[in-house]
């Protein structure tokens, strides 16, 4: 491990250990961010000015003393294939200020449109270690918002200060000390990583902090790759940011989850991907049922039991904390070709429940002809179509649109678009707010292909 020279500048995090297993992803129309919390060499406290509700003046006698937290954020723009990683340092505010930094990891994610934060988020590039973007928030309500994205010729030495004035520090503490975290683990090893020097700028207060620090007054040579990176992600309620538009979030309450993102994700997704493989090439070789649930924190929850029609799973296991993913397979040629009425009836009560991470959430079925995959994709009119649930008319009259699908000739349907093009008629006919993700098997339907969008989705991604 290198050391950490004590002149570094700024808030460097010296050398730090991603935990993959722990991150936290937001989508919004045409992005994908990751939030990756870290095990840091290096961290950080200090003393700010006070900023009282939506100004920018802070109080020239008034600080308070806080933890600071960082987190790597890979941000991709989907449309143009473009990946670009930041240093988010988060600084709460007075009402919020605490000495310990994990409380602070739970108050703000990037790209979060319903975040509640109070306080300041500052973005560093990775590789080349300028400050970038640095944002102000009340109450979720982004009130400051200085983006080198957006500067000038005429306007960069003006952004540069306000930059200075709006994190406001009085004075930074920087501890240096060793990861905790076990390395016996070649994974773990791997993951280690060194960032170069951070560049941070502060004083804004005019009393003690560390001195404005810039690589060059010189916008033109300030930052060469700026052209070509893709920005932080819009957070909060306040605007600005990515695209200037507001999108949607995949982490938020009552949003939208965009099909699209889901199939880029589930398609890039390798561990995903061999799973689902592996029980698609079994099907041949077994009369029963065969899955996984996932839940928010990452772990892979296993059944207990297996029928050819059905998987039971130990309910201590889901009540744990909410479930992100929920796969199974239907081997036997009388099962349903996709989502069968039971499995439809299913999600509904989980919803009603309250067991599903909705904007995370992708469940499906694996089939000889592919992987069928839902998303609830307009929460409002889902919660309607739940409420069958409640209802045993409406579950009869669902029910016999499902069976009469299911009996569909396979003959006529034998191939993943057309079993889906059936699903989807009866889904948009009962107003559902789900969409359809497929992945067909190949031509000697030895594994799956990639993840589309159904065409009668909502969705124009694969256009």
């Amino acid at each position: 491990m290198n050391q950490v020279k004590d002149e570094i500048v700024g808030l460097h995090p010296g050398n730090i250990v991603p935990e993959w297993d722990k991150v936290k992803v937001t989508t919004q129309s045409g992005t994908i961010c990751v939030n990756v919390p870290f095990i840091a060499q290096i961290t950080y406290e200090g003393s700010f000015f006070v900023q009282d509700g939506n100004t920018d003046s802070p109080s020239p006698k008034e600080t308070y003393y806080t933890a600071l937290y960082q987190r790597l954020i890979v941000v991709k723009d989907i449309t143009q294939n473009k990946i670009s990683c930041y240093i988010a340092t988060m600084i709460p505010d007075k009402k919020n200020a605490t000495m310990d930094a994990f409380k602070i990891d739970k108050m703000f994610y990037s790209g979060d449109l319903y975040t509640h934060f109070s306080g300041t988020v500052i973005y560093s590039t990775v590789g080349t270690n300028y400050t970038i973007v640095v944002e102000k928030y009340n109450n979720g309500e982004k009130y400051e918002n200085v983006s080198l994205f957006k500067s000038t010729k005429a306007s960069y030495q003006t952004d540069l200060k306000d930059m200075s004035a709006i994190i406001s520090a009085s004075n930074i503490k920087r501890k240096i000390g060793t990861q905790t975290k076990a390395m016996d683990k070649k994974e773990q090893v791997a993951a280690e990583i060194e960032l170069p020097e951070v560049v941070v700028i502060y004083d804004g207060g005019g009393g003690g902090g560390p001195d404005f620090q810039w690589p060059t007054d010189e916008p033109d040579n300030y930052w060469p790759e700026s052209p070509t990176s893709v920005p932080p992600p819009t957070s909060g309620g306040g605007g600005g940011g990515y695209n200037g538009n507001n999108g949607n979030n995949n982490n938020s309450e009552g949003d939208d989850n965009d099909p699209c993102v889901s199939a880029q994700l589930l398609t890039g997704n390798k561990d995903f991907k061999q799973r689902a493989n592996s029980i698609f090439t079994n099907l041949k070789n077994t009369k029963l049922e065969d899955g996984w649930m996932r839940n928010t924190a990452g772990e892979l929850i296993k059944p207990k039991s297996a029928t050819q029609n059905n998987l039971t799973y130990n309910s201590d296991d889901l009540k744990k904390t909410q479930i992100t993913e929920d796969f199974h397979s239907h081997p036997s040629k009388k099962g349903a070709p996709t989502l069968s009425y039971d499995d439809v009836m299913s999600l509904m009560r989980m919803y009603n429940k309250g067991q599903l991470d909705v904007d995370n959430f992708t469940c499906g079925v694996i089939t000889s002809t592919g992987c069928f995959v839902v998303v609830i994709s307009d929460e409002e009119k889902f919660k309607n179509f739940a409420q069958i649930a409640n209802d045993n008319k409406k579950q009869v009259d669902l029910s016999t649109d499902m069976f009469l699908y299911s009996e569909l000739d396979p003959e006529k349907a034998n191939t993943a678009e057309k079993w889906a093009n059936r699903f989807m008629d009866i889904m948009n006919r009962w107003n559902s707010g789900l969409s359809f993700i497929v992945a067909p098997s190949n031509s000697s339907s030895t594994s799956l292909g990639d993840f589309k969008v159904h065409s009668k989705s909502s969705s124009n991604c694969n256009k």
